[in-house]
C-alpha cells in the first residue's frame, strides 16, 4: 500500500506568504510520495524544493526521530524562491536535530542561532524565536539538573514552556493567535505557523493581517474561516497537548472545563510569569 499523496496548493498561507515576501522559505514534511509532486508543482511557481535524504517518524513536538528499516516516515522539505536559502535551512534543521539534547553553553548558542537563522527565514517575528530559545534552554538545563536528581524542577519540553510562558505573559488571547502548529488539526484556523511569545503579540498580530488581507482579495470563503480566529477555549494538558474545549467557566481562582467528553478539569486563571505551569487554560472565547 502506497502512501498517499499530499496536494500542493499556490493559495495556502504559507505559499502566499512567500508570494508577499512575507518570509523566505516554508519548512513542512512530507511521505516519500509526495516528493517529487510537489517539486514539479512549485517549480512552476518558482519555488525551489529540497528534502532530507533521511526519512523520519512523523511524531508531534516537532521531534525529528529517524525511521526504522522498512517504517514508512516523512522527510523534512523546505521550499524556498533561492535554492541556496532552502538548502541552507534545510541543512540547519538537520544540524540541530543530530545534536540532539545539546546541553553545553557553545552548543546551546549554536543550536539557537540556527534557530533565529531559520526562524527569520520562515518568517517568525524575532520576539517569538527568542522566546522559544529561552524555553528551549531551559528545558535542557531542566532535563540536565533532573539527572542529577533536582526533583524540584518539573519537566514540560520546549514546547510546552512556550506555551506555559505565552499564556503567563498575555493579557488578552487574540483568537487570530491561536497558533498550536499541528496540534488542533482541521480546528485550527490561524494564518500563523510559529508559537506566539504572547498570545496578544503585537508582532504576530501585524503578520496575521498581513495573510489575512491577502486572503480576503484572493479566497474570500477561506477568508471567512480565517477572520476571526479560533474563538474556543484550548485546554493544553500536562504532556502540552492541545484540545478544544466545549466550555469553560471561572470558578473562584480556576477555570471549570468541559472537554470534548464531557469531562471536567481545572486550571488556575492567572499563571504566574516566572513559574509557569501546566496544565493551562488558553481562553481565546472571551
Amino acid at each position: 500500500m502506497t502512501a498517499p499523496q499530499l496536494r500542493a496548493s499556490a493559495t495556502c498561507v504559507e505559499a502566499r506568504g512567500l508570494a508577499l515576501g512575507l518570509r523566505q522559505a516554508w519548512r513542512l514534511r512530507l511521505p516519500r510520495a509526495s516528493l517529487k509532486p510537489w517539486q514539479r508543482a512549485w517549480r512552476r511557481h518558482g519555488l525551489f524544493l529540497t528534502a532530507s535524504s533521511t526519512a523520519f517518524r512523523d511524531v508531534p513536538g516537532g521531534l525529528l526521530v529517524p525511521a526504522a528499516d522498512g517504517e514508512r516516515g516523512v522527510h523534512l522539505v523546505v521550499l524556498s524562491t533561492g535554492k541556496e536559502l532552502a538548502r541552507a535551512c534545510l541543512a540547519a534543521e538537520l544540524e540541530n536535530a543530530a545534536r540532539g539534547a545539546a546541553s553545553s553553553q557553545t552548543e546551546l548558542q549554536r543550536m539557537h542561532a540556527a534557530h533565529r537563522a531559520v526562524g527569520a527565514a520562515y518568517g517568525y517575528p524575532p520576539c517569538c524565536v527568542a522566546a522559544f530559545c529561552d524555553a528551549h534552554a531551559e528545558a535542557i538545563l531542566a532535563r540536565k539538573a533532573q539527572r542529577s536528581g533536582d526533583e524540584a524542577l518539573i519537566q514540560l519540553g520546549d514546547n510546552g514552556l512556550a506555551i506555559a510562558r505565552a499564556a503567563a505573559r498575555t493579557q488578552h488571547f487574540d483568537p487570530r493567535l491561536a497558533a498550536l502548529p499541528g496540534a488542533l488539526g482541521e480546528r485550527n484556523v490561524s494564518t500563523l505557523r510559529h508559537l506566539p511569545c504572547r498570545f496578544d503579540c503585537p508582532a504576530s498580530i501585524t503578520l496575521a493581517e498581513a495573510l489575512l488581507a491577502d486572503v480576503a482579495a484572493t479566497d474570500e470563503r477561506r477568508f471567512l474561516r480565517l477572520r476571526d480566529g479560533l474563538r474556543a477555549p484550548i485546554w493544553m494538558d500536562t504532556a502540552g497537548h492541545a484540545h478544544v474545549a466545549q466550555s469553560a467557566q471561572m470558578t473562584g481562582a480556576q477555570w471549570r472545563v468541559t472537554l470534548s467528553d464531557g469531562s471536567l478539569v481545572h486550571a488556575p486563571i492567572r499563571q504566574q510569569p516566572g513559574k509557569p505551569v501546566l496544565p493551562v487554560l488558553l481562553p481565546f472565547h472571551l
